[in-house]
């Protein structure tokens, strides 16, 4: 939306039908048209770019698309400008178009940098896709991890270079997520979203092997819904 109002550009975006109230609200506040459509992020990428294409608009995808992809590989030169020394970077993982190229630069710098994927195990499809060596078109289930969550686009330019440069992957379940973001609210008064909840869990659940280790952590975003941060708060207060 700000490269929007910069360029004098309208914007529109579409998302599945269940995109949460907050995120829409926000997209409203900041100017932009919101269309839903589908029941996956998939079906709203792909009504996007055929609605672009018989308007003669400029369609974006929030992954597959090189420039994008390019743009979020700034991540990994921002990690490897303040810590050289890096040993592990774990990164959330939806459509790849972030890992895709924070990883890419690092491993230009370093090939020793371990690159970790990290996804929630209700939805996994990068995960799946890599493991078989292609696409793979299962199901998402709900998930905290709203951000990374649904399927990937046929012929997606981050799977090769996911595939390439990704050494290992941590899959997380609901409870793990919900955690993370209840500890990272409590002990370090940060307030997350489900998709950064998901590579704090990562880290945590496998956290003897980073033991000693320079471990640098992506938090990718703190858009959380009060209806969703209420309900985890909740549910922890009643466990204590």
């Amino acid at each position: 939306m700000h490269a929007g109002k910069t360029c004098g550009c309208s914007v529109e975006v579409y998302c599945q039908e269940t995109v949460s109230q907050s995120k829409m609200e926000t997209l409203l506040l900041y100017g932009a048209k919101v269309s839903r459509h589908g029941k996956d992020c998939v079906d709203a990428e792909l009504k996007a770019r055929q609605t672009a294409k018989e308007r003669g608009q400029v369609y974006l995808s929030p992954y597959n698309d090189w420039d994008v992809m390019t743009g979020q590989g700034t991540v990994g030169y921002e990690i490897y400008s303040e810590l050289p020394e890096v040993d592990f970077v774990l990164v959330s993982v939806g459509g790849g178009g972030l890992i895709g190229g924070t990883a890419a630069f690092l491993k230009d710098r370093n090939p020793k940098i371990q690159v970790i994927g990290c996804q929630p195990r209700n939805s996994k499809v990068m995960f799946e896709s890599v493991k078989s060596g292609h696409i793979q078109h299962e199901p998402s289930y709900d998930t905290l991890s709203d951000g990374t969550a649904g399927d990937i686009e046929d012929g997606s330019v981050t799977f090769p270079v996911c595939s390439k440069f990704v050494d290992d992957w941590i899959l997380v379940d609901e409870q793990q997520i919900s955690d993370a973001v209840f500890f990272m609210l409590d002990k370090h008064h940060k307030m997350i979203e489900g998709s950064a909840g998901v590579v704090v869990a990562a880290f945590l659940d496998k956290k003897e092997r980073f033991k000693g280790k320079n471990v640098a952590l992506v938090i990718c975003g703190g858009n959380i819904s009060s209806v969703t941060l209420q309900s985890i708060l909740n549910s922890h207060i009643k466990a204590e």
